[in-house]
């Protein structure tokens, strides 16, 4: 599941703090990998859309202790404010 590419500001794809949400979402995915399983139910295997980046502030920075990985479910529970990430 995990993917490894160049990143860093040295790329020819860098943009600073003015990266666009689905950029961001890719450098997140290219900074920490792609976990196969959920972080907040522990359900694995999942792949592509059944497993989703979600960030903690809902100020999507660069910060990578800001991101989740979490399953559809608990995304729109996290998203509803019916889920609590520690």
């Amino acid at each position: 599941c995990a993917v490894k590419a160049r990143t860093g500001e040295k790329s020819s794809y860098w943009m600073g703090d003015k990266i666009g949400y689905g950029r961001l979402h890719k450098w997140i995915g290219i900074k920490l990998g792609k976990p196969c399983k959920c972080e907040s139910c522990g359900i694995g295997g999942l792949v592509e859309h059944k497993i989703h980046w979600a960030n903690r502030s809902g100020n999507y920075k660069r910060n990578l202790t800001d991101w989740v990985r979490l399953c559809v479910s608990c995304h729109r529970a996290y998203d509803r404010g019916q889920l609590v990430i520690l």
